[in-house]
């Protein structure tokens, strides 16, 4: 009895195999001849309603599954993005976009349909400043909802849920570099996130 379960089990698998063979692939190509404002894709991210968002070097693209919209710097217009460069993309807990450029950071409220700047306070001085550093990672806190930002020149910033100005982390064990160095990734460690 058991060989014959085993000669079923073949018998099913060459019925079965030609038809997965036939169907199309679930893989799908999406370029600029599909809408996408360029084919070098530096970041992806799906947000929670499903919508998959591609960074490029040419603006920042949303794809429903049938199409893209795109959005890219108006000169001029400070809701707009605020650089065509897209280095990460990462949803906030209230659902806003943190889009890191390479002129620093966007957050877009899909709600409204705009973007904001980000600003920051270095870790010597009080005084808040633009954030216009590359910023190339950026990570969400699940446990308070805060948001980490790591930039090319002014080093890790710690953003408090609901604020749109950032602290600097400064880098102690480097004496006089303390608040420039380059953070080219951020990962939390579940047993030490922050409090």
């Amino acid at each position: 009895m058991h060989q014959k379960s085993i000669y079923f089990f073949v018998l099913l698998l060459f019925i079965k195999l030609p038809c997965y063979a036939f169907n199309d692939p679930p893989v799908k190509y999406l370029g600029i001849d599909q809408g996408l404002s360029n084919n070098a894709i530096t970041s992806i991210f799906q947000d929670h309603n499903g919508f998959m968002w591609f960074g490029t070097f040419d603006g920042l693209n949303r794809y429903d599954g049938y199409s893209f919209k795109i959005f890219r710097n108006v000169v001029g217009d400070t809701t707009s993005l605020n650089g065509n460069g897209i280095g990460a993309i990462v949803e906030d807990a209230d659902h806003q976009l943190w889009i890191g450029t390479g002129k620093g950071l966007s957050i877009y409220n899909p709600y409204k349909g705009t973007f904001y700047g980000a600003s920051f306070k270095a870790w010597n001085n009080n005084s808040v400043v633009p954030l216009g550093s590359t910023i190339r990672t950026i990570q969400k806190n699940d446990k308070d909802g805060c948001m980490l930002v790591g930039t090319r020149q002014k080093g890790l910033l710690l953003f408090q849920k609901n604020s749109r100005t950032g602290v600097q982390i400064p880098f102690l064990p480097r004496k006089g570099y303390e608040g420039d160095y380059y953070v080219r990734a951020i990962a939390l460690d579940s047993s030490k996130q922050l409090a």
